[in-house]
């Protein structure tokens, strides 16, 4: 078990968000709610969301396990498996994660770093309050959500 943390802490690092980090996130969520501008939400789960750092080959996700957060990749890309099949790259302004928080199920794919990526971190909570005070972003990412879960 140490030896897996310590493995897990050199491929994640916190990174310190900056006001130009969430005006880029801002102006992503709107993107995907097709919004002008996104309301003061952002402010509110400031709390929720963080930005980290994973290396090159690091899990971000695994299939099967328990999903508590979602993500929005603000650099680098991702790869997204299900089982031994390639499904996706996703790059910058892309979300994953989504599914398991939707649709209260395990992790539908694994996805990992294909070089150095940051991503936004979102927790339940912070979807929890995109819902309530966003709900355009909420469908956005329920549909977004059942378009994963139909593809092979």
């Amino acid at each position: 078990i140490a030896a897996f943390f310590l493995c897990y802490k050199e491929l994640v690092k916190q990174i310190e968000v900056t006001h130009q980090h969430w005006e880029w996130l801002g102006a992503a969520l709107c993107r995907h709610a097709h919004a002008k501008s996104a309301p003061s939400v952002i402010k509110l789960i400031f709390a929720w969301i963080g930005l980290v750092e994973y290396d090159k080959g690091a899990v971000i996700i695994t299939e099967g396990d328990r999903g508590d957060e979602m993500y929005a990749i603000y650099q680098g890309s991702v790869a997204v498996r299900r089982g031994d099949k390639a499904i996706a790259t996703l790059g910058p302004g892309d979300l994953f994660g989504e599914v398991s928080l939707v649709a209260h199920v395990p992790r539908t794919a694994t996805v990992s770093a294909t070089g150095t990526c940051q991503v936004f971190r979102i927790s339940r909570r912070a979807l929890n309050a995109i819902e309530e005070h966003f709900p355009e972003l909420m469908v956005a990412i329920s549909r977004l959500a059942r378009e994963r879960v139909v593809l092979p």
